[in-house]
Order: structure tokens, then sequence, then C-alpha cells
């Protein structure tokens, strides 16, 4: 009998999306090993006429040594600097742009990344020397190499952000070892194509193993406002390239700014209230979490500041428009005014509009409340405009992302913020989303117990067969996370593809604990021996 595995993830509200992934016998995938700090190389050998590309920590107690395609090397918020103004450095991006670096000098909090040849022995390579080439960059930015020299001048090695040519190489040594800065423009998940060049002595021939990929993880520092005065919605203006923007200010810790996915704000379950009689909130019982205008013990304190706009740069008054929300209930912004009545400045319940918006005037500080009707993760949206003292039309800033945790989440949620917990963007956090482009969406990753970020078969469907009272069955084993309660696990079977009526098998032959998972199997209701070929689907959905 001819068997094939196959998963699929469906919203239970939606319906089925469709096939996500075939896991084929053939797929040869390993869990990554997450490297965080340390002084760790890209190892170049060449032995037994072949060209061996790995990541070491030879430093490390033990010594390790990785395949490329098992481990992935981390930049954590700890490389996060920004553009300097010098004009050498704008490869980089713009001036005062934030970029993230594994630098050339060692900082214990990060990988201290060199190029290590020592296993190359002299005489092998015509003046003992192999070349590295970048082959190709796939991410979410720019990816650049580059040292600097004694009087502090970039020397670019690499450059993905000017597009990719054979001058994107670094000539290396023999039996020697380097360190150089690496810079990524964004964070997320960078694959990174080098390839490792030279010419034979002995031969006179040339030699290359072909592009080989490296896996960066870029991390961006996130912080949770708790119990902080943060003026979430900060309008900031840069005079050198005029842009109006929209950032968090910290003002509990010196007005700190954050970008929009940098930070998240968190609504406690403690500020659930029931609405009394006659609000313009909601009907009298209805729950509503609510962050208050007035400062609140253990509670963020979010405001709305213009005081980084000095005059004469606008007109007052500047907006911030509502754009979009996303999340599971409504969201609302109002003000209680001195005489007890509500001045509603923002309300999705009836549709999102022109009036959803807040008018602060320049130099201005002003707080509101802020409302949700149900707990869950809420990504809303805003736009900041103004017009320039002596202009007529409006600056707008970019639509800009902020994240409210109203508690209690979801498992999923949960999940979610686990692995990202400032991340706004949909493509990258969504269920339906793969970040990793392993074939398997958010969904199934959290179902299984794996990894979203990174590529992993670990814990994937099995096929299998079984044995029940002397007859043969082919059978699907799959791992269940116990956590997952709001995930719904379900084994079809068909004997074609082109076949509508996926058969629901409910048959379950094993759960063996593990701990936090389970190994569960589910047999199919047909013996092996009652088709010539078997297709079975591993189908979630979340509640």
């Amino acid at each position: 009998m001819r068997t094939s595995v196959l998963s699929s993830f469906s919203p239970a509200s939606v319906g089925q999306l469709g096939l996500a992934a075939l896991l084929a016998a053939a797929l040869n995938l390993n869990a990554q090993t997450v490297l965080t700090n340390g002084h760790t190389d890209v190892g170049i050998v060449y032995e037994d006429d072949a060209w061996n590309l790995h990541i070491g920590q030879h430093e490390a107690d033990p010594p390790a040594e990785y395949a490329p395609k098992v481990a992935v090397l981390q930049v954590g918020p700890a490389a996060r600097t920004t553009v300097p103004a010098n004009p050498a450095f704008a490869f980089l991006g713009a001036a005062g742009a934030p970029v993230y670096i594994l630098p050339q000098v060692e900082n214990p909090a990060l990988v201290f990344l060199g190029f290590g040849t020592e296993e190359l022995p002299s005489g092998l390579f015509t003046n003992d020397q192999v070349r590295l080439t970048l082959r190709a960059v796939r991410g979410p930015g720019q990816f650049a190499v580059y040292d600097v020299d004694a009087f502090g001048t970039p020397n670019v090695l690499m450059n993905s952000g000017d597009g990719i040519t054979a001058a994107d190489s670094v000539i290396l040594q023999a039996g020697g070892h380097r360190h150089v800065n690496w810079a990524f423009t964004t964070p997320g998940t960078y694959q990174v194509d080098l390839e490792a060049t030279g010419m034979l002595v002995t031969s006179n021939q040339f030699t290359t193993g072909g592009p080989v990929t490296y896996t960066f993880d870029v991390v961006p520092r996130c912080f949770q406002f708790t119990r902080e005065h943060v003026d979430l919605l900060s309008l900031q203006w840069n005079s050198a390239s005029n842009q109006l923007s929209l950032m968090a200010s910290d003002d509990t810790h010196g007005g700190t700014l954050y970008a929009s996915n940098e930070c998240a704000v968190l609504c406690p379950e403690s500020m659930k209230f029931t609405l009394p009689a006659g609000t313009t909130l909601g009907s009298e019982g209805d729950p509503l979490w609510i962050l208050p205008q007035n400062p609140y013990a253990g509670v963020p304190y979010v405001g709305v500041s213009a005081e980084a706009i000095g005059a004469g740069i606008f007109n007052d008054p500047l907006t911030i428009q509502l754009k979009r929300v996303e999340g599971p209930g409504h969201f609302m912004v109002w003000q209680s005014t001195t005489l007890g009545e509500f001045d509603i400045k923002m309300d999705t319940r009836d549709g999102i509009g022109p009036n959803d918006k807040l008018t602060p005037f320049v130099g201005g500080h002003e707080h509101h409340n802020w409302g949700f009707t149900t707990s869950g993760v809420y990504r809303v949206y805003f736009q900041a405009s103004g017009v320039r003292v002596g202009q007529t039309t409006n600056t707008y800033s970019a639509e800009t992302p902020f994240t409210f945790y109203v508690l209690p989440l979801k498992p999923f949620e949960t999940w979610q913020t686990t692995n990202w917990l400032c991340e706004c963007r949909s493509n990258i956090i969504a269920a339906s989303a793969n970040p990793d482009a392993d074939a398997a969406v958010n969904a199934m990753e959290y179902a299984l117990g794996t990894n979203p970020k990174f590529i992993t078969t670990e814990g994937w469907p099995a096929f299998s067969t079984v044995t029940t009272n002397g007859q043969q069955y082919g059978a699907l084993a799959f791992t269940r996370v116990k956590a997952a309660t709001d995930c719904l696990y379900e084994v079809v079977a068909v004997s074609s593809l082109t076949a509508t009526n996926w058969q629901v098998l409910t048959d379950v032959f094993s759960v063996e604990d593990h701990g936090t998972t389970e190994q569960v199997t589910i047999r199919d209701s047909q013996p092996s021996n009652a088709s010539a070929q078997r297709f079975y689907r591993l189908r979630v959905g979340l509640q």
C-alpha cells in the first residue's frame, strides 16, 4: 500500500485552509541549536578533496562544532545600535536608524563571530589564501560584513544593500583567524549563503564547495510596560529627514524612546470592570478592561504627548488618527470630564472613521482611558499628521501599530507572545503564517510543540503500521501539546488526493505521556490491504 502523510491547519470558525505541508520521508532536516554568545567562528576546512564550512565554538567547554544547517547564530537585543552620522557608514542605512551588529570587539552578551582558517595548512592553496564570497541573502533587511581600521574608517567586505556581486568577498589567510562586524538592518531571520573557493597548489585547479547557508536570528529589544508612566503615542519630529513618527516614551525611566515593535503594554486582569448602568461604554453588566486616565498603582499610566514637537514647526492641533484594530474585541479611548461626562475619542463599536482621532496641541501632554471589551492580544494602528507652519498640506507619519496584552490570554496567544513579544507583523505571528518557511504554519507548530522560528521536523506527524486483532492498519502518530487546550486535533484519511470525502479517524491506538506533551497514534478504520494507496492528514484548528 502506498502511503503519504500530510498536514493542514484550519481555524475552527473558518474551515479548512487547504494543504499546508507534504511530509515526505526523504525530508532530512534537523532541530537547530541556537547560539547566543561566546567566541564563535565560521570555520573553513579543506580535507579529503572537499570543503567543510561549519560553525565552531572551540573555546567552549566542551568545544563544539556544528554544521550550518543545525545551528542558528542569534543576534541578541544587545546588538542594537544606531547608524552614526559619519557618511562613511551610510552603507548601514540612514543616520540615526537602528542597526543590529555582532561586533568585531567581544561583547559577552553577544556571539563573537569571526572567520577561522586555522585548520587550513600552509602550502595547500596559492599564496596560502582562500576567498569567502557572499552569494545570497534571504531576510527582512540588508546584511553587511565590515571591519574598522585604527582611524575608525570602515572597510566594507560584503553588503547586500547595493546588490550582491563578486566584489562581496573576503580573502582569508591559511592558518589565520579574523574578526569582523556582522550587521543587519531589521530584526528577523536571515539566511546568508557563503561560498569558499581557492586555487590548489599541487594541481593548479580552482576548487569550490558551492554555497553554504548560515542562519541568523536578529532579536529586537522589547520592553513590556507593566506599571510605568508611558506616553505610548509620543509624536517625534526628525528635522534632518523631515519625518513625523509615533514612538513610546518611557517617562518613568528618563524618557527612553521605543519603536512600536520594541514595546508592548500589559493590561492586568485586575483592571477588568463591570459596567454600571447609564454609561455610553456598553450595557450594564458588560465587562470592560480599562487602562485609566488617572495613575493607578501597578498599572501602566498611558498618555499621549506632543512635547517633543518644538514651537514653530507645526500648527495646532496635531492629529492622531485610529486606522485599524486587530484583536478579539472592540477598542475605545475616552476621557471622563470634570462633571462626569464621557468624551469619547475613539470607538470601534460603530466602525472606524475620520472622527476616531486625538488632537493634541504642540508641546502638550494628555491622558485618556483606554478600553477593551474582551481579553486577548490587540494591535492598534495609529497615524499622526499635522500641517507645517507656512504650509497648507498635511505631513503624515507611517501607519504605526502598538501592542496591548489584555489579560488573561488564550493559550495560543500566550504562545505567540512567548515567541514574538513585540512583533506586530501578521505575516510573522498569525496562525496561518509560516515565518520559518518550513512548510508548517504557526498553528501547526503550536499544536505540535515545534519551534516556529527555525526549520525543524522533530515532533511532526509520522506514518506507521499497527496490528489490532491480527489485522494490520495504517496509522498516524503525532505530538499533542498538553497546554494547547484551545487546539483541536483531527486525523483524516482518503484513498485518492482528488477525492473530497476525507474520513475522520477516531480509533486511538495509543497515547504515550511525555510530560508536557503526548505521543498520540490514531489508526485507520480500514485494513492496509483494503486499498492500493492511502493518504493521511493531520488537521488542527484553533477555538
